[in-house]
């Protein structure tokens, strides 16, 4: 497979939320009740906003989104970054497009001398970050606007 990471452009932001609906839909299904799954995306926010701030990215194959992830740096303590909005396309989950796109972007965060990574996890991403070296912080249960709770994982790494 020829993968390629790219910066997401503005213009591609319909296409990446087809791939993240579609993402969250099937493989969050082992993880969540079906109604919390289609509430819960209201959690998903800011993608447009680390696009226009060039820290979004996106993995394609044949000119096609099976991935995306980025990033925003604290704006009080500058040197910590939290990661946002990592997504596989579920035809290519479990090939290691999730694994290129963390590679990717630690690699960045690297090279801006950050120190610290954040990220809150949905249940299903918590395996691919303890294999990248975070460390649950804690547990945590998000109240959703149908009063369901959508439980997620408050994670971090040093740098």
């Amino acid at each position: 497979m020829d993968i390629q990471i790219q910066q997401a452009k503005i213009n591609s932001i319909h296409k990446i939320n087809e791939m993240i609906d579609i993402s969250v839909n099937v493989l969050q299904k082992k993880y969540y009740k079906e109604s919390t799954i289609i509430v819960g995306k209201e959690l998903i926010q800011g993608i447009e906003d680390l696009i226009l701030n060039h820290s979004f990215y996106i993995a394609t194959l044949d000119h096609k989104i099976i991935g995306c992830g980025g990033f925003k740096i604290d704006t009080i303590q500058s040197d910590i970054t939290e990661f946002k909005s990592f997504f596989v396309h579920p035809d290519y989950a479990k090939q290691g497009i999730g694994s290129l796109l963390l590679e990717y972007c630690i690699s960045l965060c690297k090279k801006l001398s950050l120190k610290k990574i954040v990220l809150t996890s949905t249940l299903s991403g918590v395996p691919l970050y303890h294999k990248f070296g975070f460390e649950k912080i804690k547990s945590n249960q998000i109240l959703l606007s149908n009063n369901d709770y959508f439980e997620v994982i408050e994670m971090q790494r040093s740098l």
